[in-house]
């Protein structure tokens, strides 16, 4: 039986230091970014399945911008295609905290 992380390199196939000195050096920043996003998903998925015992909470426009890392104003106009929208009632939206972790943790795609 193989073992987990020769099971998760197999099923990820992720490089292997042979394979990252292969790279030509116009390549790896591009390797590099895939990485990175791979680690902030796995981080954000654990952070999801460690806090299960969370009340569920509802964010305003300003905290979903900022955990979103994008402005006020986009938010306005293209919040209601997330996912994790919820409208509260005519005039009051917000946005779950824990399904824009899920989301996160999915790497930002439906």
């Amino acid at each position: 039986m193989a073992s987990p992380s020769t099971a998760i390199k197999n099923v990820l196939r992720l490089p292997t230091p042979e394979d990252v000195a292969a790279y030509r050096v116009e390549e790896l920043a591009a390797l590099l970014a895939e990485l990175a996003a791979s680690v902030a998903a796995v981080g954000a998925r654990l952070a999801v399945v460690a806090a299960p015992h969370r009340p569920h909470r509802l964010m305003d426009i300003k905290e979903t911008a900022r955990r979103m890392e994008t402005t006020v104003d986009w938010l306005d106009r293209n919040g209601k295609d997330l996912p994790f929208f919820v409208r509260v009632s005519d005039g009051q939206v917000r946005w779950s905290e824990r399904g824009f972790e899920t989301w996160c943790a999915k790497g930002g795609r439906r």
